[in-house]
C-alpha cells in the first residue's frame, strides 16, 4: 500500500517536472495503474539519439523504438517513476528537457 502511494506521488512529481522542463510540443501519457511515464517528444527528436546523449550524462531512459518493429515510437521515451524522488532525479529530468530542447534546434 505504501509503495502504491509513493508511486502515485512520484507519477505526479515526474509529470509536473517534465511539463516544467521539457519544451513545448512534448506530451505526456500515464498508463492507468502503472509506474511508467510515456513522453511523446517533438517529431524531429529521435529517442535513440536522446538515449545516447542521456547515457553520457548518466541518465537512464527507455527509447520507444524498442517497443515497435516500425518507426511508430521513434520520438517516444519511457521513464520509470518507481525510483525514489530526490533532487538528483529532478535534475536528471531537467537535463533531459535541456537535451530535447537542443535536439529540436539542431536538426
Amino acid at each position: 500500500r505504501s509503495l502504491r502511494l509513493m508511486i502515485t506521488e512520484n507519477i505526479k512529481l515526474f509529470s509536473q517536472t517534465v511539463q516544467y522542463y521539457f519544451p513545448q510540443g512534448a506530451r505526456l501519457s500515464v498508463p492507468a495503474g502503472g509506474f511508467i511515464l510515456w513522453i511523446c517528444l517533438p517529431e524531429n527528436v529521435s529517442s535513440i539519439e536522446l538515449l545516447h546523449l542521456a547515457q553520457a550524462e548518466s541518465i537512464s531512459i527507455i527509447p520507444g523504438d524498442i517497443f515497435s518493429n516500425s518507426d511508430q515510437f521513434k520520438n517516444y521515451i519511457r521513464l520509470n517513476c518507481a525510483t525514489p524522488w530526490n533532487d538528483n532525479v529532478k535534475q536528471a529530468i531537467a537535463t533531459l528537457g535541456e537535451l530535447v530542447f537542443r535536439m529540436m534546434h539542431n536538426s
